[in-house]
């Protein structure tokens, strides 16, 4: 994930638009690039905000097994997508339109719990 980061920031420092990788959501997990999740596998789901130069970005991270981390943020393919999606799979999820809400109600350091494995 890290490398990912430095790519990006990379490419902004150069004055080029960073590619994003897609989003993929389908019946058996989540994948953003080489990174997957399964559905059942996965122990968390945290929203919050990360400064992005001009305003902030949204980004969802999703905790696996061993504490793995799979972080989407906003700009990314099909994110208008996987707030509906994480409600509808992930039984007890929090639906999209509250945790926006409580994100948006809340200090810029904190995150919101949108999701925790019984």
């Amino acid at each position: 994930m890290m490398t990912r980061y430095f790519q990006r920031l990379l490419a902004r420092l150069q004055g080029q638009r960073p590619e994003l990788a897609a989003v993929v959501v389908d019946a058996d997990g989540i994948g953003c690039g080489a990174d997957r999740l399964v559905w059942h596998d996965i122990q968390r789901v945290e929203a919050y905000r990360r400064d992005a130069y001009i305003g902030d970005c949204l980004c969802l991270s999703f905790q696996g097994p061993g504490e793995r981390w799979l972080e989407v943020s906003e700009d990314s393919p099909d994110w208008a997508s996987l707030g509906e999606t994480v409600h509808r799979v992930l039984a007890g999820a929090m639906a999209p339109q509250d945790w926006f809400l409580r994100l948006m109600a809340a200090a810029p350091d904190q995150s919101v719990n949108v999701y925790r494995a019984p």
